[in-house]
């Protein structure tokens, strides 16, 4: 679900680092594109900031898939979300390996066995 833009920018950040929080954010804003080689694989590399200073910026691999989106909590906190493994579920590309990543540090590792669209 989409966050409401008053909440707080601690309960916002979880979603704008989904795939798809961060493609949404993309088009809503006016986003910055530029191609870069990292670790010697090409990317799009997408920025865009939204209310209150908050950059976000995504890595989009060669197969135009979101594999890397990077913010930072209002303390300077760096969270970052790595999404890996797309898999195709009934039409809808996945990721089935996420990894959240706060401070540096892992916090959480996500392996998905399954998706299906639900209307809400």
């Amino acid at each position: 679900m989409y966050p409401l833009p008053s909440a707080p920018w601690s309960e916002q950040v979880e979603y704008w680092i989904t795939p798809y929080g961060f493609l949404k954010g993309a088009l809503a804003n006016n986003s910055i594109v530029e191609a870069k080689s990292v670790y010697g694989a090409a990317f799009q590399i997408v920025t865009f900031s939204l209310p209150g200073n908050h950059k976000v910026v995504g890595y989009i691999n060669g197969n135009n898939l979101v594999e890397r989106v990077q913010t930072a909590t209002d303390d300077g906190v760096a969270v970052e979300g790595i999404y890996r493994d797309y898999a195709d579920f009934r039409g809808l590309k996945v990721p089935t390996t996420l990894i959240r990543n706060r401070g540096g540090m892992l916090v959480q590792v996500v392996i998905v066995k399954d998706a299906k669209v639900t209307e809400i």
